[in-house]
């Protein structure tokens, strides 16, 4: 199959939307698939949506979101129906909606993604507030893709979910295929095996992993370390991508930002995720959460919040353990400790990750149950 793979991001950016472009367009070459990649769209109309954005933003303090605007939705799609003319392609897949919305009927269309427009309101920090005339286009752009597209494939349960609730569309369309980790780690059952057996029973190491300190719960990442070392469990916590603002205790060791497009950002990343104990993330929002899989690649159980499609990426007791949005960082410590006091039951958790991850949570799995998606077609 020949599959033109459309984004408005540079497809071979590892850093770009935490390496799922990259990834879904190198699982579609590695199953089998030709690629033709559309990518880099240009915004047309960016000034003028972003003058858009700052006026509503300071004038009516709402949030105007310049992407899901007709000018620009109708500059991709004539952009995408260029580079496709004479092309021979057989499918049209971006990992976005918006991009493929206002393309004219012709070949078939997929979209792999995280979430719905609808899932999206409301849910995340830059998604509150939003102007009546983003909602309606948002609105617009959602159901047109998704009455034009041959397959709607979303990473989790609930994104799949809040589309069936929220739009008119054949529930024969909709599909979950969860994402792989974006973590190029290759490694073994014995790796994962030695490292395990490497680390240190005496005292906790957490990971956290974020750019964004509220939105990913790294104030209760904070209180689980704080209330560890009260019960007498020696833990460190490494924060890396973000930082909290003001001082820390000693325990709490800052990596910065670890960019994977460089080997020694690569090297540091193993390293944390080799020797960690346990990756905390509990985020207030989160469509999916890449880092879990991530995690798992490595054996490495992740704590988690049981909110938006996180439960599709950590599986309760299998590669980690979720809980309430309401629970604090005592209650995540009393899993932590449970388990540090049971090596027999720690190491089930571990491996069982490694398992989720060999399963299910890699690239390569996930690639090729989209192909076979392609092919019912």
């Amino acid at each position: 199959m020949k599959i033109a793979y459309v984004t408005q991001f540079a497809a071979d950016d590892l850093q770009s939307w935490s390496g799922v472009v990259y990834h879904i367009r190198r699982a579609l070459q590695d199953a089998g698939c030709e690629v033709l990649t559309i990518d880099s769209l240009r915004e047309k109309g960016r000034i003028p949506g972003k003058l858009m954005e700052l006026a509503y933003k300071h004038l009516a303090g709402k949030t105007f979101i310049r992407q899901r605007s007709a000018i620009m939705l109708d500059g991709f799609a004539r952009q995408v129906e260029v580079a496709l003319a004479g092309k021979g392609a057989d499918f049209v897949l971006s990992p976005s909606s918006y991009p493929i919305a206002r393309l004219k009927p012709g070949l078939p269309t997929v979209f792999w993604t995280d979430a719905s427009f609808a899932g999206l309101v409301d849910f995340y920090p830059f998604m509150t507030r939003l102007s009546k005339r983003t909602l309606r286009d948002g609105r617009r752009s959602e159901q047109d893709t998704l009455d034009r597209c041959s397959l709607a494939i979303y990473a989790s349960d609930w994104a799949a979910r809040t589309a069936l609730e929220n739009y008119r569309i054949d529930p024969a369309k909709v599909k979950v295929v969860p994402y792989g980790a974006n973590v190029e780690a290759g490694r073994t059952l014995s790796q994962v095996t030695s490292d395990l057996e490497k680390r240190p029973r005496a005292r906790c190491e957490l990971l956290f992993m974020g750019v964004e300190w509220e939105r990913k719960g790294g104030d209760i990442a904070l209180e689980t370390a704080v209330e560890l070392n009260r019960l007498g469990l020696p833990t460190r916590l490494h924060l890396v991508g973000c930082e909290p603002e003001g001082a820390v205790p000693d325990f709490v060791l800052r990596h910065g930002f670890l960019s994977k497009r460089t080997p020694e950002g690569r090297a540091k990343l193993e390293a944390l995720l080799s020797k960690s104990h346990f990756l905390i993330v509990p985020s207030r929002a989160e469509c999916y959460g890449i880092v879990f899989a991530d995690a798992s690649s490595y054996g490495l159980p992740s704590l988690g919040a049981d909110v938006g499609g996180i439960p599709s990426a950590i599986r309760h007791g299998a590669n980690g353990f979720l809980f309430p949005l309401a629970a604090r960082g005592d209650t995540y410590a009393a899993q932590v400790m449970e388990l540090m006091e049971s090596p027999g039951k720690y190491r089930e958790l571990a491996l069982g990750a490694f398992a989720e991850y060999e399963s299910r949570l890699n690239w390569r799995v996930a690639g090729g149950a989209v192909v076979e998606l392609l092919k019912g077609l």
